[in-house]
């Protein structure tokens, strides 16, 4: 955090990523579905007497997040689900 900071003032620098250092982009057209597999994995013991409060902050995933836990049979409140 102190590195960042000192980044951000001025007072340091990053070295820019060249050759094998640097990242590829690819596309992934079944993201989603893979992150709602994964969700549903972790959330996948009975939740059936679980009520959870969900607040999503109007993030990225707010979108699958009611249908995840609704799936798992989690009873939930959503909360920020509506960017």
């Amino acid at each position: 955090q102190s590195f960042i900071e000192r980044v951000l003032q001025g007072e340091a620098d990053i070295e820019e990523a060249t050759g094998l250092a640097v990242g590829t982009v690819s596309i992934e057209h079944d993201a989603i579905r893979y992150y709602k597999e994964f969700l549903m994995e972790l959330l996948c013991s009975n939740g059936a007497n679980v009520h959870a409060v969900v607040d999503c902050a109007n993030g990225a995933a707010s979108s699958l997040a009611e249908e995840v836990f609704v799936k798992s049979g989690v009873k939930v409140t959503m909360m920020g689900d509506k960017p």
